[in-house]
């Protein structure tokens, strides 16, 4: 079974698909934030754990 989520912060946005052995994050447009971090960090928190 294959979910799916999809984040995104002012022009950055996140797409996720976990399926039974992978996980694919695709990311789309930019980021002109100094501190990135603090929209990725959560996201791939959740991903990885």
């Amino acid at each position: 079974m294959i979910t799916s989520n999809s984040y995104s912060h002012n022009a950055l946005s996140v797409d996720e698909e976990e399926g039974a052995k992978t996980i694919s994050l695709t990311f789309r447009g930019k980021s002109n934030d100094r501190d990135a971090s603090a929209f990725l960090t959560p996201i791939l928190d959740e991903v990885v754990g």
